[in-house]
């Protein structure tokens, strides 16, 4: 399909246009995007482990975090206005790496222009023999769910919003700033494919 010439121009010049990015991107698109966005504020999408997949019958054991992905957007931590990181409900996969992964990545990130933060975490009863049955704070308590907190090291003085599911967020000084807060520990519904992410493609 074609654009007009001049839709092209403007929308290729308008940074905001091009500030939501995901790691469901190929790294040629990512890196346009990251380039025509200039220094506008990013959404971070990270999405792992799509619930579409059928992790047993590919015989893998772990779900990884997508590193390309990861050490592209970093450099532009300084940009983040939104970060969200959602899961499906594969939680023995997920935590074979994941929240360790991330821990060791993201740690004292200074994020100045981070508002809206959501976390979305797999619920309890997909949690293999060793967190059956056990409540959110209990996992916690046990240290099952420690690396969930990569966040916790950020530096995040303008935060304004915190959301997260299956999961139960701590004071910290990165929380001082916050306006509104969300915690979802109800039923959660595992859709077969991700939202849609309204990507410009010119």
């Amino acid at each position: 399909s074609h654009v007009s010439q001049t839709f092209r121009i403007i929308a290729i010049d308008t940074p905001e246009l091009w500030a939501n990015v995901s790691n469901l991107q190929g790294k040629a698109e990512l890196d346009v995007y990251l380039q025509r966005s200039k220094q506008a504020g990013l959404g971070i999408h990270l999405l792992i482990d799509d619930p579409k997949f059928k992790f047993r019958e590919a015989n893998i054991s772990a779900v990884e975090v997508p590193r390309d992905f990861m050490n592209a957007i970093l450099p532009h931590a300084h940009r983040w206005v939104g970060f969200e990181f959602k899961t499906g409900k594969w939680i023995n996969f997920f935590m074979a790496s994941v929240p360790k992964n991330m821990t060791a990545l993201c740690r004292n990130l200074e994020l100045p222009r981070l508002q809206s933060l959501s976390l979305s975490y797999p619920s309890p009863r997909y949690f293999g023999d060793e967190g059956l049955g056990l409540t959110e704070l209990d996992q916690s308590e046990l240290e099952l769910t420690k690396d969930f907190r990569f966040y916790e090291t950020w530096n995040t003085p303008n935060l304004k919003h915190l959301s997260t599911t299956w999961h139960i967020p701590k004071a910290t000084p990165g929380t001082r700033s916050l306006q509104s807060i969300s915690i979802n520990l109800g039923s959660t519904t595992y859709y077969h494919n991700w939202d849609a992410r309204p990507f410009m493609t010119l």
